[in-house]
């Protein structure tokens, strides 16, 4: 059977939507990925997220709106300057880093995913922290594992102890039983892609998401209809290591991401904030599309399943 593909006019309605509606960020990253834009440009974009303190906010994940500096966002900001091949950048880089130099906690061996004052700005429900306070101020493979594997990228930047604690922290959490949650999962993910990273942290994360992989993937379009972690968002390209297993999966969320495709060429969330902050959704929403549009185009395209890409 010939595969589904992304055809020019819909290629053409999505690249309208990033450069028209999205963020100037997704068509920086957008403009860097398909029409030879600019590195500096994506950083210029990135740059209007990043505070004094050197942290990121800002609604750089637009479910979190308050402008502070948080771990989580700082995060995020080094996802896309780790798709730059710009982790060493000493201007936004660099200040991140020292950002989460300053603001780690030796106690818990990592970072609060989000400050306290969070909680005053509009926000998804679950960010919401009141009456959940033990999530927030435990240590939590989210992002703290991602930002170890940034430790590991700048380590000639990091002080010894400070890598030896995340490091000691990211394994002991590793070792609890059961399956990692989507968000770990994905942060683990992320530290797996990490070049260099010593053989011990190396095999505990790999045997971690080998076991949590079968069950934490959801394989057909009721799943995917909903919030869950797809098989694309693991098998990134054709040559990942964790295909094997997924071939299936894989080309079924290829052709599902294709027909899903809106009027205006956009990829739409699928969640919403409820009832929550109801003039502010609608914005949020328009960004998630942006970012959603431009991770489609990405990886259909690395797929080969856009025509004439």
């Amino acid at each position: 059977m010939t595969a589904r593909m992304l055809d020019e006019r819909s290629f053409a309605n999505a690249s309208r939507f990033l450069v028209e509606q999205a963020r100037p960020l997704e068509a920086a990253r957008f403009r860097f990925h398909f029409e030879e834009g600019s590195r500096d440009g994506v950083l210029a974009g990135l740059s209007a997220y990043q505070n004094e303190d050197g942290g990121f906010g800002n609604a750089l994940e637009p479910d979190l709106r308050a402008p502070e500096s948080s771990a989580i966002a700082t995060s995020l900001a080094f996802q896309v300057l780790r798709e730059l091949g710009a982790v060493q950048d000493r201007r936004l880089a660099g200040r991140a880093l020292r950002y989460l130099l300053e603001t780690f906690d030796r106690e818990t061996g990592g970072w609060r995913i989000v400050p306290p004052s969070t909680d005053a700005r509009p926000h998804a429900p679950w960010w919401q922290q009141a009456g959940r306070d033990h999530d927030y101020d435990d240590f939590g493979l989210n992002p703290n594992t991602e930002l170890l594997g940034v430790l590991y990228e700048r380590r000639a930047a990091v002080p010894p102890e400070t890598l030896e604690a995340v490091t000691r922290a990211v394994l002991g959490r590793l070792t609890v039983p059961g399956d990692l949650e989507m968000h770990d999962l994905l942060c683990c993910l992320r530290l797996d892609r990490t070049p260099d990273l010593p053989d011990e942290l190396a095999r505990a994360v790999r045997a971690k998401i080998d076991d949590s992989l079968p069950g934490g993937v959801g394989r057909d379009r009721e799943a995917w209809a909903s919030y869950s972690l797809r098989p694309l968002q693991v098998v990134r390209s054709p040559t990942s290591p964790f295909l094997p297993g997924f071939e299936d999966a894989v080309e079924l969320n290829l052709d599902y991401e294709i027909e899903t495709q809106q009027p205006d060429g956009s990829w739409i969330p699928p969640w919403t904030w409820g009832d929550a902050w109801p003039d502010v959704w609608p914005v949020a929403r328009r960004e998630w599309s942006g970012v959603l549009t431009l991770r489609n185009l990405r990886t259909l395209r690395t797929f080969g399943r856009i025509e004439g890409r």
